[in-house]
């Protein structure tokens, strides 16, 4: 690990993908927040589509 961060040297083993600020996490967050509006327009027009009815809760 190169890092110098205590905080990311703390956390390096952890399940979560830990990034230094950087223009490469800027590009890569751009990509993710692509994808999960997508996803999220996708379900919201499934949920017009398809209400879910008090009834069946």
């Amino acid at each position: 690990m190169h890092e110098s961060s205590p905080y990311l040297l703390q956390h390096a083993h952890n399940p979560v993908d830990w990034r230094p600020w950087s223009e490469e996490a800027w590009d890569i967050r751009a990509v993710y927040f692509f994808f999960m509006r997508r996803t999220y327009n996708q379900l919201e027009g499934r949920v017009k589509e398809h209400p879910v009815h008090a009834s069946s809760i």
